[in-house]
């Protein structure tokens, strides 16, 4: 794992990792918080965990209010929720974290 990486890995804050398996026995959810790395139209990026972002995505301020996704840029904090289902790390919700 490069340098920066494993940096990014031991900085983020694992909030709680879940155990709730469906039927095939492959999902559970994930909360990371911290320094966002990377946006894309199609993922987020918070201390080194790749979230996948769909249409369903909440994209919140720090008062749990809605924003745009327009507002969420790399080095900004924030607090990532998603589920893993069928290997794939998928974002719940994305809230800004100015604490």
């Amino acid at each position: 794992m490069p340098a920066l990486q494993q940096l990014s890995a031991q900085v983020a804050s694992i909030v709680q990792q879940q155990d709730s398996t469906d039927d095939a026995g492959d999902e559970h959810e994930v909360e990371v918080e911290g320094t966002i790395d990377a946006v894309s139209p199609t993922s987020i990026t918070v201390s080194g965990t790749v979230f996948a972002t769909t249409a369903a995505t909440r994209w919140l301020d720090d008062d749990n209010l809605p924003i745009s996704r327009d507002a969420f840029a790399p080095g900004l904090r924030a607090e990532a929720e998603g589920w893993v289902r069928d290997g794939v790390l998928t974002a719940e919700k994305v809230k800004l974290d100015e604490d």
